[in-house]
């Protein structure tokens, strides 16, 4: 997967809560949806208190943009094979949200 920009419109993997390591990166809601949160804390991920501030509820087909790429958990390995960690902070319904690029669909992907 290739890094995300400023402005990329992307859709949301919400078949996918955990990552191929087995972290979760995501929180299952009802219907196929996932619940992410304003912020994903960095400095701490992996651990009990990652996700803070208001939840939004993410369908498959919602569409998103990026706004900003935030970073990658500094317990992460810093390598392509880890890339699923990267965060990105993205504008959708008027909310911006931080989500793992392991639940991100690239709009341009999918054609």
């Amino acid at each position: 997967m290739q890094r995300l920009k400023e402005g990329d419109l992307v859709k949301f993997n919400t078949l996918k809560t955990f990552a191929s390591s087995g972290l979760c990166i995501a929180r299952a809601a009802p219907d196929n949806h996932i619940k992410v949160s304003q912020k994903i804390n960095l400095d701490a991920y992996p651990s009990y208190n990652d996700f803070s501030g208001p939840t939004f509820i993410l369908g498959p087909e919602v569409m998103a943009t990026v706004v900003s790429y935030v970073g990658r958990p500094w317990k992460i390995k810093k390598s392509d094979e880890f890339e699923e960690y990267d965060v990105y902070e993205v504008l959708v319904n008027d909310s911006i949200c931080q989500i793992f690029s392991g639940n991100l669909i690239s709009i341009e992907e999918q054609e």
